[in-house]
């Protein structure tokens, strides 16, 4: 009963991060390597999707925002 356990992680509070919009376009811009976020639209599939994929890797950026940064639609930014 009285046991501890160094795997417990159920209890430990993690801070959620959130970035703003232009702190995000920054980041969009340059893992794009683009001059304005929108241009994500004229891009072949294959190559956006990529690039979406390491933008939702970063903490701190929802699909939501990318979205409304890129003019992308939620669902394909969750799809890609």
């Amino acid at each position: 009963m009285n046991e501890t356990s160094d795997n417990d992680d159920c209890l430990e509070y993690k801070e959620q991060v959130t970035l703003k919009d232009e702190e995000v376009r920054v980041l969009i811009q340059k893992n794009a390597n683009v001059s304005t976020s929108q241009e994500l639209q004229t891009m072949k599939r294959s190559e956006r999707n990529a690039i979406l994929r390491e933008i939702k890797k970063i903490q701190g950026i929802t699909t939501r925002q990318i979205a409304r940064l890129t003019g992308i639609s939620q669902s394909v930014i969750t799809r890609a």
